[in-house]
């Protein structure tokens, strides 16, 4: 158990790198990904997105004698997008054939409106799972993660956690053991109401002809507006706020991130204030 998703991982990362290994980094990708492989004294590989995908062959172009993990995020965070079960088992079996090991972050698993949630560790032991309550109960501030993988990892992640973080809040394990044992019918409606919210979204951006794939998981669109750092400073100027996509990696730049984390009428209101810049 983890002080949420963010120290697990951390350390991980702090466990696993050494200074000089490679870190292959999905870019666009979660702004920690990054900072976290670096701290670790890792050289961080930035690997570019197909239609904002990772993909298997592209991973493969980028592996070193020095590759030492693989971070994959799906559904992933900034864009929304859900690897196929192919890509996840072509990612264990590079992982098994190069002796690296994948951090794969699941921490939206259960907001997929496309496709289906696969894990790594279907198809290897060289992974290290990582999730959190934050996402799937809405538990953010409670901040209360977990990370799963073999036993000789765990017994290295403990020497990192007991000084990071003595240990996870004990009030907030109790509330998730309660989340996770109780009804679950709040996680289905929650991820009905994401997809209702993502209609509205999608509809306003395509009327406005803003270029957005359809996300298939997760609460984020990331449309491609050209100059993604300009348009973030004129929509903030208009009361919108949304990330430049040059936050998650250099092949973001082009794009914004937009959560619909937020009620449906707040998203009118923002489509509405885009509609001055757009």
């Amino acid at each position: 158990m983890t002080s949420g998703a963010s120290e697990a991982l951390h350390i991980s990362l702090q466990a696993l790198v050494e200074p000089g290994d490679d870190v292959l980094v999905p870019d666009p990708g979660f702004v920690s990904y990054m900072a976290l492989s670096r701290i670790a004294g890792g050289r961080v590989i930035s690997v570019p997105l197909v239609d904002l995908c990772l993909d298997p062959d592209v991973v493969a172009e980028q592996i070193t004698r020095n590759t030492k993990v693989l971070i994959v995020n799906s559904p992933s965070n900034p864009c929304g997008t859900v690897q196929s079960r192919k890509e996840i088992q072509a990612f264990a079996e590079l992982a098994e054939d190069h002796d690296f090991t994948i951090i794969s972050d699941e921490v939206y698993e259960f907001f997929i409106y496309e496709g289906e949630h696969v894990s790594p560790a279907e198809f290897t032991d060289n992974v290290v799972t990582v999730n959190a309550a934050s996402k799937t109960y809405a538990m953010t501030g409670w901040r209360l993660g977990y990370l799963a993988a073999r036993p000789e990892y765990i017994e290295q992640f403990h020497k990192v956690h007991q000084y990071v973080q003595a240990c996870a809040n004990s009030v907030a394990q109790m509330a998730v053991l309660a989340a996770i044992t109780g009804p679950q019918d709040c996680v289905t409606e929650m991820r009905d109401r994401f997809k209702k919210r993502q209609d509205i979204l999608l509809g306003g951006l395509r009327e406005m002809n803003v270029e957005c794939a359809t996300p298939a998981g997760a609460f984020y669109v990331f449309p491609r507006v050209g100059d993604g750092d300009r348009t973030a400073a004129d929509l903030a100027e208009r009361g919108v706020i949304t990330v430049p996509g040059s936050a998650f990696g250099i092949y973001g730049a082009e794009h914004i991130r937009m959560s619909y984390a937020i009620s449906e009428a707040d998203i009118v209101r923002a489509l509405d204030r885009m509609r001055e810049r757009f």
